[in-house]
């Protein structure tokens, strides 16, 4: 995938430090991991946080999915059976983790990350049409009201990554949908890309004018959801 940086293994060792030392799974339960942020997208910069989300084999020290930033990490940690529950509920973040390329995905000692997502991937498939429709939904209704309260505050740059984001899974989970799961990863890199048209876009949408930036958000995102109707 053009502009991918995958982690390299001084980057893997501080993530499983950070991991590890702050909510509970050892270094052994850690399944696999999924960049989900810039380094995946191709945008980042020496600024950027290392966006992603960890999956561990532990039920006893976390329930549900944490989020934790600090140290340069900004993750989401769950166990195996709240991901898979989130993939089989087509949960965007989690569900398009299944498709993401390989360079993407993070390995964790001698386990194989590919083995594990194709594994999950059969109790994924086939796509349910309906919940895929209704997740892309809720995903942009969501998203719409943290944009809204970055407006509000007056933070643009936070409201534009917002809209970035939703752009761009609102296209892929599209694209799934539409291949019936069957998504090679040069068409996720291809369709991800695409993406980027918008993001120039709103980078040249300089003012504090909500409404300017509505005008250019507004018949893209109505465009991405007229996808599922």
């Amino acid at each position: 995938m053009s502009g991918l940086v995958p982690l390299h293994q001084s980057e893997v060792d501080r993530l499983i430090e950070f991991v590890t030392s702050s909510c509970g799974p050892s270094r052994s339960e850690l399944v696999a991991g999924f960049l989900v942020g810039s380094r995946l997208w191709g945008n980042a910069t020496h600024r950027s946080d290392i966006d992603a989300i960890v999956v561990h084999a532990s039920s006893a020290r976390i329930e549900g999915k944490k989020a934790m930033s600090g140290k340069g990490f900004d993750i989401q940690v769950m166990n195996t059976t709240e991901f898979e529950r989130r993939c089989r509920g087509h949960e965007p973040n989690c569900l398009l983790c299944l498709w993401i390329p390989s360079e993407a995905m993070i390995t964790f000692g001698s386990k194989s990350v590919t083995e594990y997502v194709a594994i999950v991937k059969r109790s994924v498939l086939p796509l349910d049409r309906c919940l895929m429709i209704e997740q892309a939904r809720d995903m942009a209704r969501r998203d719409g009201e943290k944009a809204e309260k970055f407006h509000f505050h007056r933070d643009f740059h936070m409201a534009k990554k917002v809209y970035v984001h939703t752009h761009r899974h609102l296209m892929l989970m599209a694209e799934l949908m539409a291949t019936a799961g069957d998504l090679s990863p040069e068409r996720f890199s291809e369709v991800s890309l695409a993406a980027s048209e918008f993001i120039g876009s709103l980078h040249n949408v300089f003012g504090a004018d909500k409404d300017e930036l509505y005008a250019v958000v507004r018949p893209v995102l109505t465009s991405d959801l007229a996808r599922f109707e």
